[in-house]
Parts: structure tokens; sequence; C-alpha cells
């Protein structure tokens, strides 16, 4: 039996037949010859396990017709030892594999990915140019590498015989990184200029993380209860803080847009105006949603299933993408995608 590649068809090893058939499968392409249907059909099945293809639960409802099994399936974009975090710039997908050590890179329209840098590696986060990550190990540090690949960068290290929590959440903007300590109070969230120096401490509070940096502004979340939860608002120079929501009920990540602060709950994810005001529920019992991701129209996250959905931002029924993911560190999306990483990086089409 001979296989013949689809024109159009990209790839090495993705020319096996498994891959070409996912190609053909995910596609619509019927460019293909010499296909036996009972050889058709067992590729079919075998590429449901190789490319983690969820299947919904059949109690999931979306809007008023129930599972959409006319959704695009999850593709693999690549394997991961242990997740971190994961950041998209538009065009490249990035992401730590904790487990390795690794800074990577993958193109979603070619699938090739690229390891841009080692040496320990937790969160990350992309500017226009560079690439930015906490580097696990003793001392603890913050560095950067060209998004494009190139030397290594540490913007600052632990000094040797502090005492500091664990580093954990990232965020960047055009003149700082930040980063907060995943310990209880006294801990700080700190900032280190671009070109590198000395860090400064910023804010002292429990836990402050889940960083994100927009317009001028800056937040977080502090705690790990429901009794010391927050959600934060201050600034990248450290003026006073303002409390948004207290109790936040153990909130795990905060994601924001141009009019809103948006963050989990055991049972569910609300939104705060920025200037703060009353909490209002997006969506509600979903089991122990664990990150976010923003865009005009959704609000999307992962939970502690391994399920990955979505809502409107002004809230309603929520949409399932993809279920038995895994444990997901991360999710991110662009003007086309939706990604995650955990076991693997997977991308599957907004549509």
């Amino acid at each position: 039996m001979t296989l013949i590649r689809p024109s159009g068809w990209r790839g090495d090893r993705r020319s096996s037949p498994r891959w070409l058939f996912a190609y053909i499968l995910l596609t619509g392409c019927h460019d293909w010859e010499n296909v036996g249907i009972q050889r058709a059909n067992d590729l079919a099945s075998s590429i449901v396990e190789d490319l983690s293809l969820a299947r919904p639960p059949a109690d999931f409802s979306i809007g008023s017709t129930g599972p959409d099994f006319a959704r695009p399936l999850p593709v693999r974009l690549a394997d991961v030892n242990l997740g971190g975090g994961i950041a998209v710039d538009g065009r490249y997908v990035y992401w730590a594999d904790s487990g390795l050590g690794t800074v990577e890179r993958a193109d979603p329209l070619t699938l090739d990915t690229v390891t841009l840098a080692r040496g320990g590696a937790r969160d990350v986060v992309v500017d226009g140019a560079f690439v930015y990550w906490i580097a696990l190990g003793t001392p603890q540090s913050i560095r950067k590498a060209p998004k494009n690949g190139g030397q290594t960068t540490i913007l600052y290290a632990q000094p040797v015989n502090t005492i500091q929590g664990f580093w954990r959440s990232i965020a960047v903007d055009g003149n700082s990184v930040y980063y907060g300590e995943d310990l209880s109070a006294p801990a700080h969230l700190w900032t280190v200029a671009l070109g590198g120096g000395k860090a400064t401490a910023l804010y002292i509070q429990d836990r402050p993380l889940s960083l994100v940096v927009d317009n001028g502004d800056l937040f977080w979340k502090t705690g790990d209860t429901a009794s010391n939860g927050g959600v934060w608002k201050g600034s990248p120079q450290g003026t006073p803080a303002s409390t948004l929501v207290t109790m936040a009920g153990e909130a795990n990540e905060i994601q924001v847009d141009a009019n809103y602060v948006y963050y989990t709950n055991p049972l569910g994810i609300l939104r705060v105006p920025r200037g703060g005001g009353n909490s209002m529920t997006v969506v509600w019992d979903i089991v122990e949603p664990t990150h976010l991701a923003v865009d005009a129209k959704f609000v999307y996250w992962s939970d502690s299933q391994g399920t990955i959905g979505r809502v409107l931002i002004a809230g309603g029924q929520p949409e399932f993408i993809a279920d038995q993911q895994g444990s997901i560190t991360g999710i991110a999306v662009d003007g086309e995608n939706i990604y995650w990483v955990g076991r693997n990086v997977m991308m599957v089409p907004k549509r």
C-alpha cells in the first residue's frame, strides 16, 4: 500500500501514515489514494489516542443544542516532560518545560519546535523581542533570551544566603519584569529592569502571584485560602495598592481586559471592574478552574479535571473545548487558536 502525500502537506516525521491521516481528518483534504477502507478505519481509531483528541462528556451542555461534535479537534504541538507556563505573540507559541528545564517555541503553521534556552524554567512571558522566564535552581534567577534564539542573559539572581519563597508568576511591560514569591507573608512582589540590575520590592503581601501588568496598572492575587485570598491593583511604580476583592475564595489565577479583572473561584469564574466595585459571576458550577485567558469575546479556562472551556465575557452557557487533558499548567489564546500546556502542548482553532 502506498500513501500519497497531499499537496501543501508540510512536515517530516508527520508524513508517517498516522500523521497523514490526521492531516486528512483535521483539514478535510482528500488529495490521496490507495488507502483501503479497513486501513483507514484502523488509522482513525489509533489517531484518537495519538493526538489526544478529546470527546465531550455526555452531560456537557453547549448552548441549547448539546455537545458540539463538529468542533475542530485539538492537535498536539509537542510533548512535555513537566509543563510550566505558556505565552503567545500572534506568531509563535512559547512554553516552559520545567521537567527538562527548557524554554521552547513552536510554529502553529508548520508544527516545527525550537529549544530557545536551557537551565531551568518555570513561567514564561514575551514582549516584542525577548522571552523571559523564572529559572529554577539555586540560586533562582530571572532570565531572558531573544525570541528567535541566541544568548541567554541573567537579569537578576537571588543573592546567596538570603531566604525567599519560590519565585512564581512573571509579567513584563516596556520597562521592567515583575515576579512574585510563593510564600506566606511577608512575601514580596519584585521588579527588575529589562536590562538587568538590582531587584526592587514593590509590595509585601501573602503570596502575591498571578501577576498581570496592563496599560499602566499592575494586578495580582494573594493568599491560598478562602479567608486570606484577595485580588489587588497597584502600579509598576509601587504606589499604594487597592483591594478589588477580599476573601476571593482561593483565587488561583487572574486575567484582565480593558474593563474587568477576571478571577477564579473553586466553583467558577467572576469579574470585577478594574476600578473596583461589585463582583459578577461569569460562569458557575465548574470544577476548580485553574488557569484563565481572555480575548475580546470570551473567557477561556482550564480546570482541575483537565477540561478546557470558554464562555462569553458577559456570561452565559459554557462551551466545551476539550477534556481529559491531564494536569494543565497554562492556557493562552491568540487571534486564531487556543493553546494549553500540561502533559503536551495542544492547540485548537477558536472557530
